[in-house]
């Protein structure tokens, strides 16, 4: 009996040092990468395109010289507002810290922490599935020092890094059946950006793909069966679509007068229309690699990232398959998530 007490307390210590670790290495990643940034900007290393356009496009909304107005994307592509080339609601909660704290400073170190506190959300995600500080350090730890992440901080301030913490808090809440909690941080997500309702897609159809075939997916006379049977996974699909709809044909082209920019690549002809293909392989097995290739233990499972790495691999950017920049803010979160589920299922077909 007395050995039985003593390790439930022994484990009940480690649980609590694999958490009290994690806030360390959580603290030293904020420090270590608010230094980074601070000093590449010190040191003119900051771009107008992206830091300067979201310090001139908040400036201008707090001083009413415009709505999120800014100089490059009006030379660019002809647009008097931010919204007119991208649809970023979060922009209005930076107003109030932006209009205390009107620094690029300001921008950078909110950017670091949030991807900081994504580490700590995974955990709290990966430990409530998999019922394992332990396997859920680890998770952490490969999010923190995952280049896709870090490269995230390295080049300027971007919005949609604000995403990645409550990423993780959408299939946390789902597991915990607290509706609406997911539904709130899953409008969280959706505002940083036109392309995020990919991320709730991909969540809602992994969510479908755990308890049911692809084929079985793909035949229509079942679906009012599968929707009855999976209401919130159904939800989080439609209001990814919604709002990838209602930002590209409705709220940016009313911003710009026209077209999402994207559509009309006359203003934006510098990419062309060529795919990196050999850049888009190399990404995808570096991306793989920094997951250990967790996710492709089960391929059907894995297939709900589908159109995550198609916006990625298929883009005419180059930006878009090279390290450094902010677009895996969706894919590195949910090929984590995918991990996690993988982790808790080779785990009871052991037992």
């Amino acid at each position: 009996m007395t050995s039985r007490i003593i390790n439930k307390n022994e484990g009940g210590k480690v649980r609590k040092h694999y958490e009290v670790y994690l806030r360390i290495l959580i603290v030293t990643y904020i420090t270590f990468f608010s230094i980074y940034s601070l000093f590449r900007h010190w040191s003119y290393l900051s771009t107008g395109y992206d830091l300067g356009i979201f310090m001139q496009s908040l400036w201008s909304t707090i001083h009413n010289q415009g709505f999120f107005f800014n100089t490059g994307e009006w030379q660019d592509i002809g647009t008097y507002s931010h919204f007119g080339v991208h649809n970023q609601p979060i922009l209005f909660l930076l107003l109030p810290i932006y209009k205390i704290l009107p620094y690029a400073e300001t921008l950078l170190i909110l950017q670091t922490i949030a991807l900081g506190f994504g580490a700590a959300t995974l955990f709290k995600f990966a430990k409530h599935v998999l019922n394992d500080d332990r396997r859920a350090f680890y998770l952490s730890l490969m999010y923190l020092f995952n280049p896709l992440i870090q490269g995230i901080n390295i080049f300027d301030f971007h919005p949609v890094s604000l995403a990645v913490p409550f990423i993780f808090l959408i299939p946390y809440y789902f597991e915990k059946r607290e509706y609406i909690k997911t539904t709130i941080f899953s409008l969280v997500v959706l505002s940083v950006k036109e392309d995020s309702g990919l991320i709730l897609t991909s969540i809602g159809l992994m969510f479908l793909l755990m308890k049911h075939r692809i084929k079985e997916l793909s035949n229509p006379r079942k679906w009012r069966k599968i929707i009855i049977k999976n209401k919130i996974p159904t939800l989080l699909i439609l209001l990814g679509i919604f709002w990838i709809i209602l930002s590209l044909f409705v709220i940016i082209p009313h911003y710009n007068g026209g077209k999402y920019p994207y559509f009309d690549d006359k203003r934006l002809d510098r990419y062309g229309g060529e795919v990196y293909w050999d850049n888009a392989i190399a990404y995808f097995l570096i991306t793989m690699l920094s997951i250990s290739f967790l996710p492709l233990w089960d391929i059907q499972l894995f297939s709900a990232s589908a159109l995550l790495w198609l916006e990625v691999l298929l883009s005419n950017k180059p930006e878009m398959v090279s390290l450094g920049h902010q677009y895996p803010y969706m894919l590195i979160p949910m090929l984590l998530i995918l991990s996690v589920y993988n982790l808790k299922k080779s785990r009871a077909q052991r037992l």
